[in-house]
């Protein structure tokens, strides 16, 4: 196919000497078509070149498989760019003689298509914003960025910068956004407002952009046969795990979870777990009935090309325990005991739990630490005892008193009168050291 190439570019050549302005205007028509052809037959990815002018960097534009636009920084891009999740808050300028305070220049390839080869015409009218920041993503832009990087331009004298700069674009991008004046963490080197300054205040701007777009064979590969494997019926309590997969991924590929009824829905939505090279699972541990739904997983690989795969799982209640509930019944067989006398101390013991089942005791809502059959108890409280074998069940209470018995009456009384006394427990035994001069009743 090379030999043949090359062949008609000799014959064209040779014919091309032969023709007027206007046959070699419209016979080159031709020529580039059918070198287009040529190309595709023999398997050499299609390139598709493209200018913007300031103009069209303003109001956005779209030619060659290539768009630019510009885009003010929101809140939540105002600290990081590539270092975490956010973006940082410099300014790009697009216009000749305009600024554009607090914005950013996008570059971004079509669907199936990366951007091989990208410069920019640049003026900046101080000496302080001749560097800026370039930011690469494999796909659309997202939370985190594949790579970055600065750029300079070349200096014009010692009051301002300007002339054409060449970014080297990493394989697979998709996406570039360019910035003005970032503050570089010199620890981390990411772009974080702790840095130093790069970069400042004057007006940074973007003349021209010149891009071209690549695709492999016509075409970038997406992955193919994505699917999910894990269970799809769950228990409330339960661990979550889907996995993911696709053939035909190359490059770096990326795995993004979203849940929603349909992929629109989902996309447009915060992701369940966030874009990771390592997140082909998605895990949710002690999930509950809310989690039930459909979960959608974005795979993207090093061409720029996304695909997306979904699993619907079910969450049901956990069902309510079948296991023996346990009582407790007390010896001597009673809830009342006394502070002096008998008794001072009741021994509870539990009963009709089921078997094998390990239990703890519990007083007034706190454990006792115990664990065995029986509990001896010397003080007022509400006990209760927990079995625990396929789940956990309680006894109803068991409420212990403690009564310390009072007399109330006079202390003398005439020879042979009568003096009554009053006991304050009703139930409760009268014993006299002298019975002789007393009576109880």
């Amino acid at each position: 196919m090379k030999n043949v190439f090359l062949e008609v570019i000799n014959s064209v050549n040779l014919v091309n000497k032969k023709m007027n302005d206007n046959m070699k205007s419209l016979f080159s028509k031709y020529i580039k078509l059918l070198a287009v052809i040529l190309l595709s037959v023999a398997g050499v990815g299609q390139a598709w070149g493209t200018d913007f002018t300031a103009a069209q960097i303003a109001s956005g534009a779209t030619s060659s498989n290539i768009s630019v636009s510009t885009a003010g920084l929101s809140n939540n891009q105002s600290k990081y760019v590539c270092s975490g999740t956010k973006e940082n808050s410099v300014s790009a300028n697009s216009s000749a003689g305009a600024t554009y305070s607090g914005k950013y220049i996008e570059i971004q390839a079509s669907s199936g298509y990366t951007i091989s080869t990208l410069s920019l015409l640049v003026r900046s009218n101080g000496s302080d914003a001749c560097i800026g920041a370039v930011v690469f993503w494999n796909g659309t832009a997202s939370a985190t960025c594949n790579s970055y990087n600065t750029f300079t331009a070349p200096a014009n004298n010692s009051a301002d910068c300007s002339g054409t700069v060449s970014i080297t674009v990493p394989s697979g991008t998709r996406t570039v956004r360019i910035y003005r004046g970032p503050k570089i963490n010199s620890s981390t080197k990411a772009f974080d407002n702790s840095g130093s300054t790069v970069g400042g205040t004057s007006t940074f701007n973007v003349f021209s952009i010149s891009a071209t777009a690549v695709s492999s064979g016509g075409g970038c590969s997406a992955p193919t046969s994505p699917s999910i494997s894990g269970t799809t019926a769950y228990t409330a309590g339960d661990n979550i795990s889907l996995t993911a997969s696709a053939t035909g991924t190359s490059g770096t590929t990326t795995y993004t979870w979203y849940k929603g009824a349909d992929w629109a829905t989902a996309s447009a939505s915060s992701p369940v777990q966030a874009t990771s090279t390592s997140g082909a699972t998605f895990s949710k541990a002690s999930c509950v009935v809310g989690d039930a739904g459909t979960y959608w997983c974005n795979i993207s690989n090093g061409t720029g090309c996304d695909v997306q795969v979904s699993k619907t799982i079910t969450v049901d209640a956990a069902p309510a325990c079948a296991d023996a509930t346990p009582t407790i019944s007390a010896s001597p067989n009673k809830t009342v005991i006394c502070s002096a006398g008998s008794p001072t101390s009741l021994t509870l013991t539990a009963s009709g739990y089921e078997a094998g089942a390990t239990l703890l005791w519990y007083k007034d809502g706190v454990s006792t630490g115990q664990t065995s059959t029986t509990l001896t108890v010397s003080a007022a409280g509400s006990y209760v005892v927990k079995a625990t074998e396929n789940c956990e069940v309680a006894s109803s209470a068991y409420v212990v008193t403690q009564q310390t018995p009072t007399i109330t009456g006079g202390t003398s009384v005439a020879l042979g009168g009568t003096l009554t006394l009053t006991g304050s427990n009703t139930g409760a035994s009268w014993a006299s050291s002298n019975p002789s001069v007393a009576t109880v009743s």
